[in-house]
């Protein structure tokens, strides 16, 4: 979590303030601390020259996104440690590695353009179903809205 200027807080700090705070919220945070304080120095430079005002605006930018990103892999470990618990359930395996896709050769080429013509006019089929499916509901739902 950052604390306004720059720094991080104890995990234990980070605990409690990610129980209040959703990632998203936390990420904004992380950001917008050190673009603020950049944006502060930047007020307080009239008689800075166009590349020292954009390198102070750059550098508040870099650091909160490198904030951001921390939050975000925070999150993630977070993420993480719960993920053993849910594949841990019957039925939930984790797929095994498997060997490398090899090219395949010339000769079967045409058999195989074959299956992903029909594979892409699947794609397509379904696509158009989806279309048709989303504006069926877009229509029920203005219906609906329209009712209240």
């Amino acid at each position: 979590m950052p604390n306004g200027h720059g720094d991080t807080c104890t995990p234990a700090r980070r605990d409690v303030y990610a129980a209040h705070v959703g990632a998203r919220e936390r990420v904004r945070l992380a950001i917008q601390g050190p673009v603020s304080q950049s944006e502060k120095l930047l007020a307080d430079l009239d008689d800075a020259d166009v590349d020292t005002k954009l390198s102070l605006l750059v550098t508040g930018w870099f650091r909160g996104l490198s904030a951001a990103l921390e939050e975000l892999a925070i999150a993630v470990d977070d993420l993480q440690k719960h993920l053993p618990a849910a594949t841990a359930a019957p039925g939930h395996e984790a797929p095994q590695p498997g060997p490398a896709p090899t090219r395949p050769h010339e000769d079967a080429r045409p058999a195989q353009a074959g299956r992903e013509d029909a594979d892409e006019e699947r794609l397509l089929d379904d696509a158009r179903r989806s279309r048709d499916e989303t504006a069926e509901l877009r229509k029920q739902s203005e219906k609906a809205r329209e009712e209240l």
